[in-house]
């Protein structure tokens, strides 16, 4: 865990300062992006892809989508061993954005449902659904290329039923991502 925060701190201040300056007036409403971002929600580490729409509402609003693949430690045949088995999240959110400052950077919020799909090796394999909420920052590297880091919250109905620990959830409690987008047709505000 802290080896991952402090990796999201040294992007974070990398890409501070290599974010272009520029004008308040030229700044630009936020296009369509795709991207990816290496991820932990609750403790479960795991790696996504995510595609937002074109901004709308005045150049405030968009809708993104997230897929992600983590891994949850369960224990193994032995009671020293311990095996990492895989399960995939899906969010749907809508994102409302500031304007870029002078410096590059744009914050923005994300709320809305989040699906679990678990792997039958811990749980019975039904999806489970929740609800998620995050704060997050692009850095401008150029036009069309972004930095991000997002933080935030979900929390889902997700229990494993399968294996010796009984209970323990998994994908609930703290989010935290980072990652690189790259921007289509960006507009002007």
């Amino acid at each position: 865990m802290k080896t991952f925060l402090s990796s999201i701190i040294v992007f974070f201040l990398m890409a501070l300062a290599s974010a272009p300056v520029k004008a308040q007036s030229e700044a630009k409403a936020p296009g369509m992006t795709v991207g990816m971002q290496l991820t932990e929600v609750g403790q479960n580490y795991g790696i996504g892809i995510n595609a937002s729409s074109p901004t709308f509402a005045s150049g405030v609003l968009a809708v993104r989508a997230t897929a992600t693949m983590h891994y949850y430690e369960i224990p193994g045949t032995s009671e020293a061993e311990m095996v990492w088995s895989r399960f995939g999240q899906f969010r749907l959110g809508m994102v409302s954005n500031s304007p870029v400052c002078a410096c590059g950077v744009r914050v923005y919020g994300e709320t809305g449902p989040v699906a679990v799909r678990p792997n039958t090796a811990f749980s019975n394999g039904n999806w489970q659904v929740g609800w998620y909420g995050l704060f997050g920052a692009e850095f401008e590297l150029s036009r069309n290329s972004l930095f991000f880091f997002e933080m935030g919250g979900q929390g889902v109905t997700s229990e494993n039923t399968g294996i010796r620990l009984g209970g323990a959830s998994f994908g609930n409690g703290f989010i935290a991502s980072a990652g690189y987008r790259i921007q289509f047709f960006p507009g002007k505000k």
